[in-house]
């Protein structure tokens, strides 16, 4: 989401940058950042949570740690950008403004209409963060249920409620509960049943580079959107499911390590990234004009890198391991 993003805001100039000329369809493709979220978390919810159908407190526990993962630092730099957006509205751009609605449903993950007629929050990023909160609530419904029930049954709902998407619902919400997109958490999920039953393959290398291929197949051609659960979805579920069973057989190389920093601090460069990518390439054209407009893009997405680190080590890793204890604490008392 991070090149796509920067691209998107530099693709206007795309007659100075060889990135944009040669490679302008990565924007499109950087969209996919999203899909690959939504399978992962499904899978993570089930890997972590798999065994906690119908123990006491289940449900109170898993909200808190994942209000904790997710609440404080989305308020911090939400916060933020409702102080530019109150006082420095011009930076936002598209006639945007405050509104006090909208700014409360921002921080309580409610999609809801800003001044723009767009169901966006006020920090952009927000709007997956909304679809991410109401699959923990269905996920936490499931908890007080059976094990046995739970894939049959969230399918059963998931499935249901999207069908519901041929009354073409015009509220915010309940466009936001019946959109396709909610199959990825599905997806993740199902991966994630196969990973706790050590059902992952032996023999993948084929297979594997068939998958890469139909992931890497979004970069030379763009589908209607609407229908990325399926072009972006099914090909980021695949593949992540044979990377598990490639890293259950076989130790990753040294790159493994960079991904694993990358995948440490993505919830902090996810949330934080639009703050220093907007800065570098305001900032870039008035230092060095619009040649080597391709440094700037570099340039952005590694200063973005850079922040994203320095948000997980100084606020959001503090702030985790300060409310974890406090929720130990909770948990013991009771």
């Amino acid at each position: 989401m991070l090149i796509h993003h920067v691209l998107q805001d530099t693709k206007m100039h795309e007659s100075n940058s060889y990135i944009l000329t040669y490679f302008h369809n990565l924007d499109y493709f950087g969209n996919i950042g999203v899909d690959i979220f939504f399978i992962i978390s499904g899978f993570i919810m089930v890997l972590i949570h798999g065994d906690d159908f119908t123990k006491p407190l289940a449900v109170r526990i898993f909200l808190l740690k994942r209000i904790i993962r997710v609440v404080p630092l989305y308020w911090i730099l939400t916060g933020m950008a409702t102080f530019i957006l109150l006082f420095f509205p011009h930076l936002f751009g598209a006639g945007k403004t405050f509104d006090l609605y909208h700014t409360m449903a921002s921080f309580f993950f409610i999609p809801w209409n800003n001044t723009a007629g767009m169901p966006i929050p006020i920090l952009a990023a927000g709007w997956t963060l909304n679809y991410e909160m109401y699959f923990y609530l269905v996920f936490a419904f499931f908890l007080l249920l059976p094990k046995k029930i739970f894939f049959p049954g969230i399918t059963f709902y998931f499935i249901l409620s999207i069908g519901l998407s041929i009354l073409n619902p015009s509220v915010p919400y309940f466009k936001m509960i019946t959109n396709p997109l909610l199959l990825e958490f599905l997806l993740g999920i199902f991966v994630g049943l196969l990973y706790r039953k050590k059902q992952l393959l032996k023999q993948y290398n084929i297979l594997l580079i068939i998958s890469i291929g139909l992931f890497l197949s979004n970069l030379f051609s763009q589908h209607n959107i609407e229908y990325r659960a399926i072009y972006f979805g099914i090909p980021s579920a695949l593949l992540i499911y044979l990377l598990l069973s490639y890293e259950h057989y076989k130790e990753f190389p040294l790159c493994g390590k960079v991904l694993g920093l990358l995948g440490t601090i993505s919830y902090s460069l996810y949330l934080s990234h639009i703050f220093i990518y907007k800065f570098v390439i305001k900032i870039y054209p008035k230092i060095f004009g619009m040649h080597s407009l391709d440094i700037m893009i570099l340039l952005a997405i590694l200063a973005s890198i850079g922040g994203g680190v320095i948000v997980y080590t100084y606020i959001e890793k503090p702030l985790n391991i300060y409310l974890t204890n406090k929720l130990s604490i909770y948990n013991a008392k009771k």
